[in-house]
């Protein structure tokens, strides 16, 4: 049961490694940074153009950012983060819709997102499942239960695995579509 939660781990990351997340670096020096670089990572994080205001703080009684060339990197780094790929690796966190795509890119953030977002309801049931499995099964082996709550223990149980391998076949038909739908 875990190596489906862990299969799902594993591809969120996958997919925000695709869409190219990457760590913002830190500006150490801001006359020498490369501010194009700066908001690439900035626009590849999903980060608003209010966020060059966070830089502009950072970099105060030191030098001027580079707006402009921090927008034309922002820009070019949303189209990465507003991917299919990009909504794919959000959802499947469970993290909110952002709206700081274009219009013009929205529809595959949003078609993206929203099955990530089915991706993580599911596995999260899946895991809701184990736990109740779990809780039932150390109740039962404790013999805490008279016979007849036994067997309705045991019936519970089944019930939920047979969910649970349910839950499994549809993640695995969720993650191919969201295999597909990001290379396109």
């Amino acid at each position: 049961m875990r190596s489906a939660r862990r299969c799902v781990l594993v591809s969120a990351l996958l997919l925000s490694v695709v869409m190219g997340g990457c760590a913002v670096t830190a500006i150490n020096n801001c006359a020498e940074a490369d501010w194009y670089m700066v908001g690439f990572e900035d626009g590849t994080a999903g980060r608003p153009t209010d966020y060059f205001d966070t830089h502009n703080a950072h970099c105060a009684g030191t030098t001027d950012p580079d707006q402009l060339a921090w927008q034309a990197g922002h820009e070019d780094g949303l189209t990465h983060y507003c991917s299919a790929a990009g909504g794919i690796a959000e959802g499947s966190r469970g993290l909110p819709r952002s709206g700081v795509c274009p219009t013009a890119l929205a529809a595959d953030f949003i078609e993206g997102h929203r099955l990530g977002r089915e991706i993580y309801l599911t596995s999260e049931r899946m895991q809701a499942i184990e736990q109740e499995i779990r809780a039932l099964e150390a109740r039962r082996s404790a013999d805490l239960l008279s016979p007849a709550l036994g067997d309705d223990t045991r019936g519970r149980i089944r019930q939920l695995e047979m969910e649970y391998d349910r839950l499994r076949r549809e993640l695995r038909i969720l993650e191919l579509r969201a295999e597909r739908l990001s290379r396109k």
